[in-house]
């Protein structure tokens, strides 16, 4: 739906707190992000128990930069329903985002018990666990995330990055290709296969490699 159907519904029916939690959300798809917030507060006012409002409003204060604001919001999400998995996954984002590895991964973890085919928070889990020097930890959980979502090349990457920093060259390569093989304009990917190239001593496939990257890079302007 729209803006101005939201807008028109709200004009006919201004005590529904449902039509203002989605014009919430359609603000914060086109990124006004203050507009959102706005809704979403109203439809708190009028549903002060509405979960869902609650967790809209976090999303879009995370997306502003306000990670306290959004892990207050998801703590109160999370309060008026316990079983809410994304918003356990949303926290541990914004945990992470902070610098509080394990309140993150105690999130993602949550989050997995209440949904354990939830392919992202095991990848996020994977981050975290990196980020925290967990080598084991982050290949298990991204190997779990690509059992769930194979066609993700992120995860290829991220783990080909944790089996490159446990010495495991072959492997890490092979999960950069597949990442490229997903992703054909994954810089990235490009740039840290041709590391492990070289650190196996492939000179010329890591050159190759390098340019790629460079021409990828330079054809989206980064």
């Amino acid at each position: 739906m729209t803006l101005p159907f939201y807008n028109e519904a709200i004009r006919l029916q201004p005590d529904d707190a449902e039509f203002f939690n989605n014009r919430g959300n359609a603000r914060n798809a086109k990124g006004d992000f203050e507009g959102a917030i706005t809704d979403y507060m109203e439809a708190i006012r009028l549903k002060p128990d509405y979960a869902k409002a609650f967790y809209n409003r976090g999303v879009a204060r995370y997306d502003k930069g306000d990670l306290e604001g959004a892990i207050t919001d998801y703590t109160e999400a999370i309060r008026l329903q316990p079983d809410y998995g994304n918003a356990f996954n949303n926290r541990g984002n914004a945990r992470k985002a902070k610098g509080d590895l394990e309140g993150a991964i105690t999130d993602y973890t949550e989050a997995i018990q209440l949904k354990p085919d939830y392919a992202f928070a095991f990848y996020n889990r994977g981050v975290a666990r990196y980020d925290k020097g967990d080598l084991e930890g982050a290949i298990t959980d991204y190997t779990e995330a690509i059992q769930l979502k194979p066609d993700y090349a992120a995860t290829f990457n991220n783990r080909g990055n944790a089996r490159h920093d446990k010495g495991d060259v072959e492997g890490a390569i092979t999960d950069y290709t597949e990442a490229i093989r997903l992703k054909p304009d994954h810089a990235n990917a490009y740039n840290n296969r041709g590391l492990a190239r070289k650190a196996k001593g492939d000179v010329p496939g890591a050159d190759e490699d390098f340019k790629q990257a460079e021409r990828l890079r330079a054809a989206a302007g980064t």
